[in-house]
């Protein structure tokens, strides 16, 4: 079923009967979405069902008002298996050929809530999403984040879209240059409170397979960080937050902290990789951002 703006291969097709999404009466008697205090998750997927089959039942048990996913996978298998998945819980499915940044958006564009919580596939999760914690930060802010955490994923809707969302032709440093955007334009709030206690975490068979996944996938979207330095206004700015990123990872490395230890060599590889395939390049022009963003 296609829906209205998205083109190519971008289409909805997730037409089985969804979760009851909130209203409440309008001063005309009519019923009318309950934005603010409504919340979306969205979780953009690849080639990865064996991660979206764990994690969905636990993420249906935290009582959002809508989940959807966005499914970029190239697998015929993981797409049958990633929509057969969302029919089971209700949850809304879109195919579409996309990076994660231009997924992300997708999601965003196509939600219904006041809110959008943006949560990768293949990360540890909380068993308990407390909503009325929730409800007091909405009205509030523009944004929330972890005080220690250097990204934001969790969004007013209205204000991510005004923000243009995720910049689709960086797929490498998307969440810090969405957050420098956010923090000069909105005010932030923190997530204290709002989740409790373990879900779920990578089992050892998610941590091998995902191993060379993402140091490939490092070395495959490098090129894109420095191509965006080009380009972008404030280089040194930009450069200078992805150097924290990869500092702290290396100090959470040094304390144990495996999974960090392929973010950090994944992110110094596909630094130095890109570098050296950009010197091997054409030089472009300099140009602006294309209209900052990407969502439509």
């Amino acid at each position: 079923m296609a829906q209205q703006g998205l083109s190519g291969a971008e289409a909805f097709v997730g037409e089985w009967p969804a979760r009851a999404f909130p209203v409440s009466s309008s001063r005309n008697g009519t019923a009318a979405v309950s934005m603010t205090h409504a919340y979306t998750l969205v979780i953009p997927t690849k080639d990865r069902s064996y991660h979206l089959g764990r994690r969905l039942p636990v993420w249906d048990r935290h009582g959002f008002d809508e989940i959807i996913v966005v499914d970029s996978s190239k697998d015929p298998f993981h797409r049958k298996a990633n929509e057969e998945a969302c029919r089971r819980f209700g949850v809304r499915y879109i195919y579409a050929d996309a990076n994660r940044s231009r997924a992300r958006n997708l999601g965003a564009q196509a939600a219904r809530g006041g809110w959008v919580f943006f949560e990768d596939d293949d990360l540890w999760g909380y068993a308990t999403f407390h909503r009325e914690v929730m409800d007091r930060y909405a009205t509030k802010y523009d944004w929330l984040t972890a005080r220690e955490s250097q990204v934001l994923h969790i969004f007013n809707r209205e204000f991510f879209l005004r923000l243009g969302g995720f910049r689709e032709n960086l797929v490498l440093g998307e969440d810090e240059d969405l957050a420098l955007r956010a923090k000069a334009q909105g005010t932030g709030g923190p997530t204290e409170g709002l989740y409790e206690g373990v879900g779920f975490e990578p089992n050892e068979i998610e941590r091998g397979m995902d191993f060379t996944r993402r140091l490939s996938n490092y070395m495959e979207y490098s090129l894109t960080l420095w191509e965006y330095l080009d380009r972008v206004e404030n280089p040194r700015l930009v450069a200078f937050s992805w150097y924290v990123s990869v500092l702290r990872l290396l100090v959470s490395a040094a304390k144990g902290d495996l999974r960090a230890v392929t973010y950090f060599l994944g992110g110094v590889g596909g630094l130095f990789f890109g570098r050296i395939a950009k010197s091997l390049r054409k030089v472009r022009p300099r140009t602006p951002i294309d209209g900052q963003a990407g969502v439509r």
